[in-house]
């Protein structure tokens, strides 16, 4: 309601200050008009005083000679007139009709009779006019275009603010619920460790500080995210690139996956003649979760994941391709847009569905760009999604470093909402 407030507010302003303009232009050129009106009065009066015998070629080339002296240089037509008829006895142009623009000089006797006057028409003033004001319409003419885009500027800082605002909210109310239901489970937990129920049932004992300690994991992860996400985009945070083995690296991810979800999955993995890749195994381990974890949200009550890895043209390649719900095109262009998700997490979550902040794809992209690669998408909606890591091949001398294998336990942190 504010941001259309300004925006009309605005609008008014802008429409105020064009009129107080126009009105300053007509005025002005009504007063420059009557100012080169009375200039051609005088010079005409002074010419038909100078003048013995009343000669209408004569009179015409007079006036034009002091008119240029005068800076007036245009065409004009002198009419000779009949004051009581009105009825045009001679003219230096005869075939001309008087229109709107022309600038018409007094009459002016040509006699003590007072019964023949002398008139003459500007016929184009509008040169002699801008010329004046020339420096004054374009020093205008810039005022005019720096209120333009200064309000203009306004109003879209207005729009931003207001946006950033609404993404703020919506954001910190995703972050509140998404962070309240593992606080509940956590409750709950303490609360029946407390009332030694559990004291003679080690087995479920066990089970509920698992639960508990995956929710703490996924808490810490809330946080962790923002700030590498944040670090990415101020580019201070520092890759620690090797080579890295993908079979057992991606294996680990795969059995940590199958260990903590209730939904049905079957995994598959393809190397096609490509058994490593240089990246950062932190940054690639939260990649593949936070695609794999999509995967499984956005899928039916069971979901066949494919992770591919192959080379082609001096990349390494690493898809992720799942049979979910799939990405409209129209998502496709908005999804690794950060917080594009975020002001629709409670919405979905109220009728079930995934929550998220709209962070995750937006770090996979970052954390691409950092790697010097690229992150595409390609998607059929209601039939799959294939997510693509392109990771340029390593030089001879990265290439040296060896390969490093990455234990289970890197595979076990909690991955990035979508």
């Amino acid at each position: 309601m504010k941001t259309k407030t300004a925006i009309v507010s605005t609008s008014i302003g802008i429409i105020a200050v064009v009129l107080l303009q126009l009105i300053w232009f007509v005025d002005n050129y009504t007063t420059t008009s009557d100012k080169i009106r009375e200039q051609c009065d005088q010079e005409l009066r002074h010419v038909i005083e100078q003048s013995d015998t009343f000669n209408m070629q004569r009179l015409a080339e007079q006036y034009a000679d002091i008119l240029k002296r005068a800076n007036i240089n245009t065409t004009f037509v002198l009419n000779r007139i009949d004051v009581r008829s009105g009825r045009v006895l001679e003219s230096t142009h005869p075939e001309f009709r008087q229109h709107t623009g022309v600038i018409r000089t007094t009459l002016l006797y040509t006699d003590d009779t007072h019964k023949e006057a002398v008139q003459a028409f500007i016929l184009s003033p509008y040169k002699i006019i801008f010329s004046r004001n020339a420096v004054l319409l374009i020093v205008t003419a810039f005022i005019m275009l720096f209120i333009g885009w200064s309000i203009t500027y306004q109003v879209q800082l207005i729009i931003t603010q207001s946006q950033v605002a609404e993404i703020r909210k919506n954001f910190s109310n995703a972050m509140v619920h998404d962070m309240k239901s593992p606080l509940g489970t956590i409750k709950s937990g303490i609360h029946i460790l407390r009332s030694s129920k559990m004291d003679n049932k080690p087995e479920k004992r066990a089970h509920y500080l698992a639960i508990m300690e995956n929710e703490c994991d996924h808490l810490l992860s809330l946080s962790n995210r923002i700030l590498m996400l944040a670090k990415l985009e101020e580019k201070e945070l520092a890759l620690n690139c090797e080579n890295i083995a993908l079979e057992e690296f991606i294996n680990n991810i795969m059995k940590r996956f199958e260990l903590r979800t209730n939904k049905k999955i079957t995994f598959q993995s393809f190397y096609h003649h490509t058994f490593s890749v240089y990246a950062d195994a932190t940054h690639l381990q939260e990649m593949l979760n936070n695609l794999i974890d999509n995967a499984i949200k956005y899928s039916h009550e069971a979901v066949h994941i494919e992770i591919i890895c192959l080379t082609e043209k001096g990349v390494t390649k690493i898809k992720v391709r799942d049979d979910g719900f799939g990405i409209s095109l129209k998502e496709q262009a908005l999804i690794f847009e950060k917080f594009e998700r975020a002001s629709v997490a409670i919405n979905r979550s109220l009728r079930g569905g995934a929550t998220g902040f709209g962070i995750g794809l937006n770090y996979v992209q970052k954390a691409m760009q950092a790697h010097g690669g690229t992150v595409e998408v390609e998607s059929i909606e209601g039939v799959f999604s294939e997510f693509t890591l392109s990771f340029p091949v390593p030089t001879e001398n990265q290439a040296n470093q060896g390969l490093t294998t990455t234990n289970a336990s890197s595979a076990s942190r909690p991955p990035i909402d979508r």
